[in-house]
């Protein structure tokens, strides 16, 4: 609650609304002017600010509850560590069969006891303190000749209730950004964001937005206008390095129809075509596959704190089949597309108005057929993020 530059009567008025969100089990921490005392009784804590005068005192608020926001995210990120750390410990005990994970048992025990002890309360569902519980328990039998069967399959069940804590427990920077200034701002602007289609296509492969670099999310979110449905998916994982130096890469996860399909993949095999690409350049891809038909996303998963390539997804995306002038003309800006195929139209031979085609803001002109904007009008939304700028002309 930012109230440092209430008028003492609606100070008091604050304070009664501080005390009815506490009484609903809130934790209010009160931004207040330096020897206010009315929000004491009620608050978690109250902070008091000095004044600046001039009506500026909105400005010390600003930086007060922007700091707040970043350090409290910062604080919440520093416990998802530990999660990241034990993670890391069942990799590779997933790849070397001989190495024990008692002693991850032992690690998150610990984890566990801190939070018994409530420090993750603000952060972590009880359901998954639960399913650590459970899997603390369970991690120990597997050093035991009966638990060997189950091994692998038991391992692989840990990672993902691993990576979904560490996904409920860590704040990246942008989310550190974004909550700080929601503090201060109250409600965030609204803004685009990962369409919810592509958001559970992520999830289905053990994947989420923070696994990926922010180019990444942000071709995420050029596509979510366009995406009607995600058909399937593979969660590639690194398998070290071919003769050749090409990278191997193994399908350690499906989901829709990619489900029971063989592949190459099954076993470390290089990447090739646009994994490879995508891989080689640590950069998302959008293709039509080998046949050219298919609607693909190819977007590198990243490791900190490099930020070097770990692991790929393939998406087979649906996307819509009409979209307005509108829609195309923002799509092909998002993803650096639309300049490109502007110069190419007019350099073969098109043209638009005496303004050479661009109306007012830089938007297509009209022209006595629409020139431009007629062309994009025409074309499919898949056919202007998949094909080139020479073979639309082409198709023209």
């Amino acid at each position: 609650m930012v109230a440092n530059d209430l008028a003492p009567l609606l100070a008091q008025d604050t304070a009664k609304e501080v005390a009815i969100f506490k009484a609903h089990n809130g934790k209010p921490i009160v931004f207040a002017a330096k020897g206010e005392t009315c929000f004491a009784p009620y608050a978690e804590a109250v902070v008091h600010l000095p004044s600046a005068g001039a009506g500026l005192d909105f400005i010390i608020a600003t930086v007060a509850g922007h700091l707040w926001g970043f350090h409290a995210a910062l604080a919440i990120d520093a416990e998802s560590r530990p999660f990241r750390e034990v993670s890391a410990v069942l990799d590779q005990a997933l790849t070397d069969p001989d190495r024990p994970v008692t002693p991850v048992a032992t690690s998150l025990a610990a984890i566990i006891d801190r939070i018994a002890d409530g420090q993750l309360d603000a952060a972590l569902p009880a359901s998954y303190a639960a399913r650590l519980a459970k899997l603390t328990s369970a991690l120990p039998m597997l050093d035991t000749p009966g638990g060997k069967p189950e091994r692998a399959a038991a391992i692989i069940r840990g990672q993902d209730l691993l990576r979904l804590v560490f996904e409920e427990t860590s704040r990246p920077i942008d989310t550190i950004r974004h909550q700080a200034k929601t503090v201060t701002v109250g409600i965030s602007r609204p803004g685009r964001e990962i369409s919810p289609l592509l958001l559970a296509a992520l999830a289905d492969l053990g994947a989420a937005p923070a696994d990926l670099a922010e180019p990444e999310r942000q071709l995420l979110i050029a596509l979510s206008t366009l995406v009607i449905g995600v058909e399937g998916g593979v969660r590639y994982h690194p398998a070290g390095d071919g003769a050749d130096g090409t990278p191997l890469l193994r399908a350690v996860e499906r989901s829709g129809r990619a489900k029971g399909v063989a592949s190459r993949h099954d076993q470390p095999a290089p990447a090739t075509g646009g994994k490879r690409r995508a891989l080689r350049l640590g950069r998302g891809m959008l293709s039509g596959g080998a046949s050219g038909a298919q609607t693909l996303a190819l977007l590198p998963l990243m490791r900190e704190p490099n930020w070097t390539p770990d692991g790929l997804v393939l998406l087979h995306l649906a996307l819509v089949s009409q979209a307005s002038l509108q829609q195309k003309i923002a799509i092909l800006k998002d993803l650096r597309l639309y300049e490109d195929l502007f110069d190419a139209y007019h350099e073969a031979g098109h043209a638009d108005t005496a303004d050479d085609g661009k109306g007012p803001g830089g938007g297509p002109g009209g022209g006595k057929d629409g020139g431009f904007a007629a062309f994009l009008e025409k074309l499919a939304p898949r056919d202007l993020i998949l094909s080139t700028p020479a073979d639309l002309i082409r198709r023209a």
